[in-house]
């Protein structure tokens, strides 16, 4: 028998079906490791994710403790709340921080305040003055020495950020203490705590309650407590974004913040506002709107009607004095969206058609290679029902 080898075309034949095959193996296997490394990116930024909901969710809701939401003087014509947010928040005339670069211009977050008064740490105030026929019961409770206590009040060092809340009254007044608390003069003046108005240390105008003859001053009830507070922000300076936080609000140009995480990549918040005129079950309105509409913020010195319209209507002057007040005062519940990106790339991304940064893909966000997912954390208040909030 005669033995023959293949011929070229056969060869050549085999080769080129072998390498069909081989190229779709190849395929499928980049395929497979695509899916993979997305997979893997998305459990990652889920993850972290995650951490920082757990991380937010107990911060927001210590919101208003001990003073519920009353509107809280800062020194002069300075005012807050206890949850504050400023809607793409540049922090000017703060270093160390820097706005997303210009290919992500708009994705600039917000920054979150969360405020919040100490009532383990209470010390009731009572009038300076305590000769005369009032016995001490009436008065004022402050003085150009400071504020006049019932008890030592020695657990308050120099430095130390305070709240003066009464249950009665609708503002609550942020001080902090500027020196030692004093011995009073037994049956003549009541020990004193030396503070001022902060963060501003100015005080304010006659007629406001937290002036120095102002009604919480003079109302019995009111105490000083321990303030607490935290901002959160995301900071772009060390060229990617990183969430961060400081233990004050409203923060310092000098204070230290905190590296939390440097998978979120953008937050912003949505305020929920009650109808204090309407029976329960109403929904709320919310600041900005899923459909456009404005943040509360943006109704800084608006009237109320539009899209910074008062669900219910305004209160009177003395409750709601601004519109952005008589909004401030109605939150009840607070969204933040956080969308976080992974830690690395797959691909270049997609140029826009006008070639001035990524094109969109189907959820808003920059087709950049980055996978991104966006958590919602959700909470109602639990105490803005208390002091100021009616």
């Amino acid at each position: 028998m005669t033995r023959r080898g293949y011929t070229l075309m056969e060869v050549m034949v085999a080769s080129a079906l072998g390498l069909v095959v081989l190229a779709g193996s190849l395929s499928v296997g980049i395929q497979l490791q695509s899916r993979a490394f997305r997979e893997q990116q998305t459990s990652l930024v889920q993850g972290g994710t995650q951490a920082m909901a757990e991380f937010l969710g107990p911060a927001l809701q210590r919101a208003g403790e001990g003073m519920g939401n009353a509107r809280i003087n800062l020194g002069g014509t300075a005012f807050a709340y206890a949850i504050q947010a400023t809607t793409g928040d540049s922090f000017s005339g703060f270093p160390g921080f820097a706005p997303p670069p210009s290919v992500y211009a708009g994705r600039i977050s917000d920054s979150l305040q969360i405020r919040w008064a100490d009532p383990t740490s209470l010390v009731p105030l009572t009038a300076c003055s305590l000769s005369g026929a009032d016995g001490g019961t009436g008065g004022f409770s402050r003085d150009v020495n400071g504020l006049c206590t019932l008890t030592q009040a020695t657990a308050f060092d120099a430095g130390t950020a305070v709240f003066l809340v009464n249950p009665d009254l609708p503002e609550a007044c942020s001080h902090i203490t500027t020196g030692a608390a004093q011995l009073g003069t037994p049956g003549v003046h009541a020990p004193i705590l030396p503070t001022t108005p902060y963060p501003t240390s100015t005080d304010p105008a006659a007629g406001d309650g937290c002036a120095m003859t102002g009604s919480i001053f003079a109302t019995p009830g009111t105490a000083v407590m321990p303030a607490g507070g935290m901002t959160f922000r995301v900071n772009w300076a060390s060229g990617g974004p990183v969430l961060e936080y400081t233990n004050r609000a409203p923060p310092l140009p000098d204070d230290t913040w905190t590296e939390l995480s440097h998978d979120v990549e953008q937050m912003t918040v949505v305020l929920g506002v009650t109808n204090l005129q309407a029976d329960a079950g109403v929904p709320l309105t919310w600041f900005p709107r899923q459909d456009g509409g404005v943040p509360i913020d943006a109704c800084l010195g608006a009237s109320p009607s539009g899209p910074c319209a008062v669900p219910g209507g305004m209160g009177p002057p003395a409750l709601d004095p601004t519109t952005w007040d008589a909004l401030m005062r109605r939150v009840r519940a607070v969204e933040v969206h956080l969308v976080a990106r992974s830690g690395r790339r797959q691909g270049s991304g997609s140029a826009a058609p006008d070639g001035g940064g990524y094109a969109l893909d189907s959820d808003g966000n920059p087709d950049d290679g980055f996978v991104r997912r966006t958590l919602v954390v959700t909470l109602a208040t639990r105490n803005f029902k208390l002091a100021g909030s009616f």
